[in-house]
C-alpha cells in the first residue's frame, strides 16, 4: 500500500469532518437541533466513506443533504467553508 496515498486520503476527509464538526457545534449552541442532526449524519457519513473525498458527486447518493454538499464541495475547492469563515470572523476579537 503506498502509505503517502493513504495519509492523503485520511487527511482529506478529517480535514472536511473538522469543517463540519465546527458548524455542527454551532448549532448545537444555537439550539437548532435540526440542523445539528444533519451534520452528525454527514459526519458519520465521511468517517465511514472508505476513499478520498475529491467532488461531491462521489458521496451524493449517500444521504448527505444537498446544503452541507455544497458546503464540503466548497471546501474541496477552495479549502475554506464561507460560511464559517464569517463566523469566525464576527467572533474574533
Amino acid at each position: 500500500m503506498n502509505y503517502l496515498l493513504y495519509f492523503m486520503i485520511i487527511t482529506m476527509n478529517n480535514a472536511i469532518i473538522a469543517e463540519l464538526e465546527q458548524l455542527r457545534d454551532i448549532y448545537k449552541i444555537s439550539k437548532e437541533k435540526f440542523k445539528e442532526m444533519a451534520y452528525v449524519k454527514a459526519i458519520n457519513i465521511i468517517k465511514n466513506y472508505p476513499i478520498d473525498i475529491t467532488n461531491i458527486e462521489e458521496i451524493k447518493h449517500l444521504g448527505i443533504g444537498t446544503r452541507i454538499l455544497s458546503k464540503i464541495q466548497e471546501y474541496i475547492e477552495t479549502g475554506k467553508i464561507h460560511q464559517l469563515e464569517e463566523i469566525k470572523q464576527k467572533n474574533d476579537p
